[in-house]
C-alpha cells in the first residue's frame, strides 16, 4: 500500500511530467488536524479508497491518528502541484454533511441555470458569510447543517 509522499519528490515528479512547472510547483503546508492537532500526511487515494483503484493516483492530506482526511485540487489546475487541501480535514460525521449539502446544493449549478460562482454567491448571501468563506469544503457540521436547511428551502 502507498504510503506518505515526501513534497518535495512529488513535485519534482509533477515539475519532470509537465504537469507542473517549477514556478507553479509550489508545496503546501501539511494542515493540522483540528480533531487531535497532529500533523496530516500526504497520501494517495490508495490509502484512503484502497478499493476504489480510479482514486489511486489522488492526493489527500490524512490524519492517521483520528482518521480524518480531505482530498487535494488536482495539480495543474491552478492550486500548485497538486497538494493543496479542498477545505478542512473531515471525521465520519464532518463528511456526510458535506455529501448531503452538496447533494441539495449542486443541482442549482449543475443544472446550468447559474454558474458555480453565482451559486456560491447566493449561498454566502443566504448564510451571511463572505463569498470568500463560502465553500462546502470549509463548512463545519454546523455550516453544513444551515447551508442544507437554506438550500432545501428555497428548492422546495
Amino acid at each position: 500500500m502507498q504510503q506518505g509522499i515526501a513534497g518535495g519528490a512529488l513535485a519534482q515528479a509533477l515539475i519532470k511530467s509537465g504537469i507542473a512547472n517549477a514556478s507553479h510547483a509550489q508545496k503546501e503546508a501539511a494542515p493540522t488536524c483540528q480533531y487531535c492537532g497532529d500533523t496530516a500526511e500526504l497520501v494517495t487515494g490508495e490509502v484512503i479508497y484502497p478499493r476504489l483503484g480510479y482514486l489511486h493516483h489522488k492526493h489527500f492530506w490524512n490524519c492517521e491518528e483520528c482518521g480524518a482526511y480531505v482530498g487535494c485540487h488536482e495539480a495543474g489546475k491552478g492550486y500548485g502541484d497538486g497538494t493543496r487541501p479542498l477545505g478542512l480535514l473531515a471525521n465520519a460525521e464532518l463528511r456526510e454533511a458535506k455529501k448531503s449539502v452538496h447533494a441539495v446544493f449542486d443541482p442549482s449549478w449543475q443544472s446550468g441555470k447559474k454558474t458555480r460562482k453565482k451559486a456560491y454567491e447566493w449561498l454566502a448571501e443566504q448564510l451571511g458569510i463572505p463569498f470568500a468563506d463560502c465553500h462546502v469544503g470549509m463548512f463545519t457540521v454546523e455550516q453544513c447543517a444551515r447551508a442544507k436547511t437554506v438550500c432545501k428551502a428555497f428548492s422546495g
